[in-house]
């Protein structure tokens, strides 16, 4: 790949025209994943809202194939230092992949030792959303192990187009804003959920299951995927080894200009609570 390329130059003025004329932040990112695969071949992606403040994941958008592991990966996801998003912010890059960033050594990421490498995901290339306002989002785009892995150019492209990305996303969560907020699912009651250490939900309350359909609308029949719970208790737990300092608390925008703010905290132990010790509120 040529960043000087024709294709690559038409893919950039395309996520370019996304970019100022998408206000909604799904359509925005399907777009663009769209003009990114017509120059980066990729198996896989991750691709997250985060409150802009907590750098806490909120809104993903994502197609991987570790579905029925997913409280596992997020897990890891936060727990891992090699190419975190906030570790990308901090070192000034925009764009790194993970060949990039271990010196062609992945096994130093706790998330492919744990996670990617049993799926046979070779490389990652991670993008970073910040400006001086705050972080926006990160995505994350696996390529599996029978390919090369993600070529410098291929990272630079990625670099080339996060500023007008990172302009956009906060132009998105700014848009929700923009009408009188209509609240939804007070009636419902309080929304708690009790999870254990590995990110098991093991118990909610009844409000739980119609607010997460509100936040997260299911697909067909299936059930909604609590990836905002299982994130901001991913941070709980990332806080709780050092790996970030940032709050285990993220915002989020719910439907129709009204947001909730999602919070995660570790119960006091307890004989009557064995296995359940994090618990996550939505309010």
């Amino acid at each position: 790949m040529a960043t000087s390329s024709p294709a690559v130059s038409n893919a950039r003025e395309r996520v370019e025209r996304i970019c100022q004329s998408t206000p909604e932040a799904t359509q925005l990112r399907v777009g663009v994943l769209d003009q990114i695969r017509r120059v980066i071949d990729f198996d896989a992606h991750v691709w997250l809202l985060t409150d802009p403040s907590t750098t806490v994941g909120s809104a993903p958008l994502a197609e991987v194939p570790c579905l029925l592991e997913l409280p596992e990966a997020i897990k890891l996801k936060y727990l891992t230092t090699v190419n975190r998003w906030t570790r990308l912010h901090e070192d000034g890059a925009t764009a790194r992949t993970l060949w990039q960033a271990t010196g062609r050594d992945p096994s130093q990421s706790l998330l492919w030792r744990g996670m990617l490498s049993r799926y046979g995901i070779g490389d990652v290339a991670s993008m970073v959303f910040a400006n001086r306002f705050g972080m926006w989002g990160f995505l994350d785009l696996w390529r599996q192990d029978s390919k090369e892995p993600f070529s410098a150019d291929e990272a630079a492209f990625l670099s080339s187009i996060s500023h007008p990305l990172t302009v956009a996303l906060q132009s998105c969560q700014a848009h929700t804003l923009t009408a009188p907020a209509v609240p939804a699912g007070r009636e419902l009651g309080p929304v708690v959920f009790l999870l254990d250490d590995g990110l098991r939900i093991l118990g909610q309350t009844p409000a739980s299951q119609p607010w997460l359909e509100i936040l997260l609308p299911p697909a067909g029949e299936s059930p909604p995927v609590p990836a905002s719970v299982y994130n901001v208790a991913g941070q709980l737990l990332a806080t709780e080894q050092g790996v970030d300092a940032h709050p285990a608390t993220a915002r989020v925008h719910l439907s129709k200009g009204f947001w909730v703010t999602l919070r995660a905290a570790r119960l006091n132990p307890s004989a009557a609570v064995r296995d359940a010790v994090l618990t996550v509120t939505m309010e």
